[in-house]
């Protein structure tokens, strides 16, 4: 993982205000919302919208392509940069995420039992966890 990141830095791509701004706001996301806010934002429209409009913006002012006549604007090349700007933004915005899901920042929520440890809950489900096979094993005799 370390290498890719090495890698990213190292071609300049990283750079590119469309996988910087992306992978920045994915980051962002999985620290501070939870996976709820996170399924909402993902399925927004207004998240792509956002998207779209800072691409746009970034070709118009510093990817412009001229026509053969150096005077005017080749939109057509202009569009295919924007919409693949886009989407580099919203492929970075998800590994932006997943890069942040790898160093997990969540703090852990305290638990409702206050006076039981963790050891105890896991001997209490081990426990249950038994009783269930002895219980599962008896209504099996029984049917024998």
């Amino acid at each position: 993982m370390f290498k890719g990141f090495i890698a990213l830095i190292t071609s300049g791509i990283i750079f590119n205000p469309a996988v910087l701004i992306g992978a920045l706001i994915g980051v962002v996301a999985y620290i501070k919302l939870d996976f709820e806010e996170i399924k909402i934002l993902c399925t927004d429209y207004h998240l792509y919208l956002f998207f779209l409009f800072v691409c746009c913006l970034y070709v118009y002012f510093f990817k412009k392509t001229l026509k053969d006549n150096l005077r005017d604007l080749d939109l057509r090349v202009m569009f295919s940069t924007m919409i693949g700007q886009f989407f580099l933004m919203c492929f970075s915005f998800l590994m932006g995420m997943l890069f942040a899901s790898f160093f997990d920042f969540s703090i852990p929520e305290p638990s409702a039992k206050k006076t039981h440890s963790e050891y105890s809950e896991t001997v209490g489900s081990i426990n249950r966890a038994k009783n269930l096979q002895n219980d599962y094993n008896h209504i099996l005799d029984q049917i024998k």
